[in-house]
């Protein structure tokens, strides 16, 4: 977990929610099978329930469906594809910097 703490988001949001980052590493054993290894890493962030209109048309056009956001700090994210909050695993569908020196991921549900 990051160490950091940033009590309030400059829109007055508490940063006291936690996300937890996962890349996948595929394998392959020598008989070709492959096998997936995740690695997770919990970190602090800003979590929102839906995104703008904007975000939610742009990912339909493209065939996918966001349906939330959280903001990280940029230091936090190196490229994880999956993320997961409360139990609900998502997928990283984009991300793009704030100027406040975060991120703001763009998150899909999966369904498993």
């Amino acid at each position: 977990m990051s160490t950091r703490f940033k009590p309030y988001q400059t829109n007055r949001t508490p940063w006291a929610e936690d996300l937890t980052l996962i890349s996948q590493t595929v394998t392959k054993d020598e008989e070709g099978y492959e096998t997936v290894t995740e690695t997770e890493k919990e970190i602090f962030c800003c979590f929102y329930d839906g995104v703008s209109r904007g975000e939610f048309y742009e990912s339909m056009k493209a065939g996918m469906q966001a349906s939330v956001q959280a903001e990280v700090w940029a230091e936090d994210y190196e490229r994880e594809t999956l993320a997961e909050h409360d139990g609900i695993r998502y997928k990283v569908l984009r991300h793009h910097e704030t100027g406040r020196g975060t991120l703001m991921l763009i998150l899909q549900e999966v369904v498993r």
